[in-house]
């Protein structure tokens, strides 16, 4: 019994000696990184809403009259490419098929971007589409830029016949 109890004492004593001396809460607290976020941000003004370059004025605009900023162009082409690698290429594939990495386990496959059916859509349309999501299609507004989605469209239209 008495063996326990000194097994005891030293296990509480060690602890003690770690709470107390092997941590210094004050100097952690007292940090600049902790004290960030314990300021709370400004209250949003309830009345406030984007008014120009939003989700909600893409989604209430008609496909068929959005247009691409952007002019057909090798810089354009190449911004296309990139921005197809970054964002599409894991479901669509390096072909633009529908058969790449992760979209090999979707069933249907995702769409072919260089088909016919796809490529004959206006690029407003395939621009919603992209941006918005569309069936199974995710929606990336808030993850592809506005200007790479229109340049892998360029990109998606200068590979036509190319498959």
């Amino acid at each position: 019994m008495s063996e326990i109890r000194v097994l005891l004492w030293r296990v509480v004593t060690f602890v003690l000696c770690f709470v107390c001396v092997g941590c210094d809460f004050g100097r952690m607290y007292d940090q600049d990184a902790i004290k960030t976020y314990g300021e709370k941000m400004p209250e949003m003004d309830r009345r406030t809403v984007p008014v120009q370059d939003g989700f909600q004025e893409l989604a209430n605009a008609d496909p068929g009259t959005l247009k691409n900023p952007l002019a057909y162009s090798r810089a354009s082409v190449e911004r296309g490419s990139q921005a197809y690698t970054y964002y599409c290429v894991q479901c669509h594939g390096a072909r633009l098929d529908g058969n790449g990495t992760v979209g090999q386990s979707f069933a249907p496959l995702p769409a072919d971007l260089v088909s016919d059916a796809t490529l004959a859509q206006q690029d407003g349309a395939l621009y919603a589409k992209v941006r918005l999501g569309f069936k199974r299609h995710p929606a990336l507004f808030s993850t592809v830029p506005a200007e790479d989605a229109w340049a892998v469209i360029i990109y998606m239209r200068s590979l036509r016949g190319k498959s």
